[in-house]
């Protein structure tokens, strides 16, 4: 069908008008986006009562810089689940600022605010600075370097380990350097054992460890790999002193952590 002409005199449509189908088609969508974002769970509602919904919480201080590390990792978190744009990061994190930790944001956006628009990073860069700067990170650098497993459980030991290497990203960047560390820093008798051992990851030498300190509390001592036990003889003297794992000779073993503990275990149902 044709288009309908304009007689004379007819004022021409303006365009984005809404009397006109064009306006009025554009007023609806408009009317339906605003819709779209008010409903709960909404892709584009990025407001507190959602963020919060996922476990977003006020940040006001922090007497730790621990304190302040889970709260930037939270929010990150958050703003994965709730798909959360770039531009709507710094706006979201800051009104779960509270206390002295909103007024310092209000004092150093000022500055920020000057160059355009403040970027997720940017915020990251300054917060950081402000809550554990160089200061405090070269000492959870030097913890986390000196870090000792000692009386801790294994489980006391990795949480500390896996907080620490929250600060220092660079010793721990790929899974051989994390397993490294953590065989390291449980030292003594956990290290000899699981030194030399391929672990595919770190989750896999974090569960050998725990297996391990399950046997050590049952009283019971690790066999050499292919042998029995021969307790404090010439044969164990003489494997610590050669290869490159220290006491058992681990390091001559390839092959799945759980053969690993089939052959060094005891017989019987415990490692079965």
């Amino acid at each position: 069908m044709p288009p309908r002409r304009r007689t004379r005199g007819e004022t021409p449509p303006i365009p984005g008008d809404e009397n006109t189908p064009g306006g009025i088609a554009e007023a609806l969508g408009r009317i339906v986006q605003q819709l779209t974002a008010a409903l709960p769970g909404s892709r584009t509602d990025f407001t507190m009562e959602r963020a919060k919904r996922h476990g977003a919480y006020s940040f006001s201080h922090a007497p730790d810089a621990m304190d302040a590390q889970n709260w930037l990792n939270k929010m990150e978190k958050v703003f994965t689940q709730i798909h959360c744009p770039e531009d709507r990061k710094v706006g979201l994190a800051v009104d779960f600022l509270d206390g002295v930790a909103f007024d310092w944001w209000a004092f150093t956006s000022r500055d920020l605010e000057n160059d355009g628009p403040i970027t997720w990073e940017q915020f990251k860069e300054h917060f950081t600075e402000r809550y554990y700067g160089t200061a405090i990170r070269d000492r959870m650098k030097y913890e986390f370097l000196h870090l000792q497993k000692g009386d801790m459980t294994v489980t006391e030991f990795e949480q500390r380990f896996t907080q620490l290497a929250q600060f220092v990203p660079d010793l721990v960047a790929t899974e051989r350097e994390r397993i490294y560390r953590f065989v390291d820093g449980l030292g003594g008798k956990y290290c000899e054992q699981l030194t030399g051992v391929p672990f595919s990851d770190y989750a896999e030498v974090v569960n050998a460890a725990l297996r391990l300190e399950t046997m050590y509390m049952s009283g019971v001592r690790p066999r050499d790999v292919g042998g029995p036990s021969q307790g404090p003889s010439k044969k164990a003297a003489s494997t610590s002193r050669t290869g490159s794992s220290a006491g058992l000779g681990l390091s001559t073993f390839r092959g799945d952590s759980d053969e690993f503990f089939r052959k060094v275990g005891p017989a019987g149902p415990f490692w079965s």
